[in-house]
């Protein structure tokens, strides 16, 4: 089967699930993106493959440190980037 073509959120303005493009590579337009760095690129890939099939994904910032083996407070900014960028969205749950 052919691999899925990826296609930048920004370009339908619609939140996607970033997690049906993943195959154990990166999608092409997050490696084609020169605005990202390497980390923001590994983060991406990290939170796609925490990402369940509702397009979720619920790790704490320093889970997420621990998989790009950076600190909580770099994660955060990495994170915050992604979000700026329009690749990810962040949403608080609970109180």
């Amino acid at each position: 089967m052919p691999a899925k073509k990826a296609h930048s959120p920004e370009e339908n303005g619609q939140f996607l699930n970033p997690r049906i493009f993943y195959e154990g590579s990166y999608p092409d337009f997050i490696m084609d993106d020169e605005r990202l760095t390497s980390t923001e690129k590994v983060t991406y890939a990290t939170l796609t493959k925490l990402t369940d099939d509702n397009g979720r994904c619920c790790p704490t910032y320093q889970e997420v440190a621990d998989k790009i083996k950076k600190t909580k407070r770099h994660t955060v900014r990495v994170i915050t980037s992604l979000e700026e960028k329009g690749l990810i969205q962040k949403v608080t749950i609970g109180n």
